[in-house]
């Protein structure tokens, strides 16, 4: 039994599931009774009655204290391959009274143990770094400065969606680290951040965290070729962005107050991720046969492309439109270029999928020489490849 329980009485309520199926005599420790520790054995305490401790806990705040040397895998049938059970773990607190850990302390301490685990010198600082020098250059959804106030309280003011979108960052991270753990150890961080992000979502929490926890998993998804998981995580991504309004955003008439333009601009940012990723996974040809629908799938020409300082620029900047020659070039950021060009590629989707393809070559011709505009106009700017993907959208 770990040292920090040694000379204390913290039992559950009921003996655990196994030594009851197995009628043995059960010690009822947290967080494993003696039998199933001797046999190193998954100790599991689920009933109906509520998890506690034999005596109440006082009231105590947030603060989470860090014991070195105890385990702190709260989930370790998420790690594992083992069924899951109801996390039972026990936070001594300044008084030395013992307590069982919210969901937001779990997920904290779960998701900062893998990430030190992983041999992040810095921790999740590290992954960060690694994070916005490469994927956030033009897929830029989560604000820097945001993500680190809220990493520095994280100890004192857990919320599990922060702990998930951390553990998130770094599971991208490890695509651009010049040497990591190997395939299966990615294949693990894979599936253990993807479960916890699918717990957490089961409570129905629904906020921004978790929208952009969810769009990085899609594009780690889409880079591992993962077809079918990068569709269901985008469309579970684009069911909470209804629910919190984000496609509300791209509309010209939407006009946010002034104290809430720089959150709408974030949220038109990660609204435009899951446009972007859906359009290029739908684009591969096994999933052009199936005609599978898009979760976002009608965008106008005039709607707002993102944009990192909230400048309102539509779609149509620089394209040609119907009898208009195109509008005088204005300089778009790389992510609004990648925009324009997922917004083409729906076009072509959807002409390509349609039962009678050929019924308008007026519509095809007007499409063919919008690509070719889009296509020139990538080739203007000097730079060293800055905008080759927005040039790989146009080319599929």
């Amino acid at each position: 039994m770990n040292s920090i329980y040694q000379g204390t009485h913290v039992l559950s309520f009921n003996v655990c599931q196994r030594c009851k199926h197995r009628k043995k005599k059960c010690d009822r420790a947290l967080p494993g009774c003696a039998r199933c520790t001797r046999l190193r054995l998954p100790c599991n305490y689920n009933s109906s009655q509520v998890h506690g401790l034999s005596t109440p806990p006082e009231p105590v705040d947030n603060a989470v204290t860090i014991h070195p040397g105890y385990d702190r895998n709260f989930f370790p049938e998420i790690v594992n391959p083992l069924t899951f059970i109801t996390p039972q773990s026990v936070f001594l607190i300044p008084s030395r009274e013992h307590r069982v850990a919210n969901l937001d302390e779990q997920l904290t301490e779960q998701c900062w143990s893998i990430i030190s685990r992983d041999g992040a010198e810095d921790g999740i600082l590290s992954s960060c770094s690694a994070y916005f020098s490469s994927v956030h250059n033009w897929l830029p959804i989560i604000s820097k400065e945001k993500l680190l106030d809220q990493i520095l309280v994280q100890r004192s003011m857990p919320k599990g969606e922060v702990a998930v979108l951390a553990l998130t960052i770094h599971l991208v991270s490890q695509l651009h680290q010049p040497i990591h753990s190997g395939r299966t150890s990615l294949d693990q961080l894979y599936h253990t951040t993807k479960g916890l992000h699918s717990f957490l979502v089961s409570t129905g929490r629904s906020n921004i965290e978790l929208v952009q926890a969810g769009v990085l998993l899609a594009f780690f998804e889409h880079s591992q070729a993962f077809h079918d998981s990068t569709y269901q995580t985008l469309g579970a991504c684009a069911r909470m962005g209804y629910l919190l309004g984000f496609d509300k955003t791209l509309s010209p008439d939407f006009i946010p107050e002034p104290e809430i333009e720089s959150i709408s601009a974030r949220q038109r940012q990660i609204w435009w991720g899951i446009i972007i990723l859906e359009r290029k996974r739908i684009s591969v040809l096994e999933y052009l046969d199936k005609k599978l629908p898009f979760a976002i799938p009608k965008l106008s020409p005039s709607d707002i492309l993102p944009s990192e300082d909230g400048t309102r620029q539509a779609v149509f900047l620089g394209l040609k439109r119907d009898g208009h020659a195109p509008d005088p070039g204005a300089e778009l950021s790389i992510y609004a270029r990648i925009a324009q060009g997922a917004y083409l590629l729906g076009h072509v989707i959807d002409r390509v999928r349609a039962s009678n393809p050929d019924s308008s070559s007026c519509g095809a011709a007007y499409v063919d020489n919008t690509l070719r505009l889009y296509a020139m106009d990538l080739l203007q700017p000097t730079g060293h490849g800055h905008l080759c993907w927005p040039y790989g959208i146009c080319l599929r």
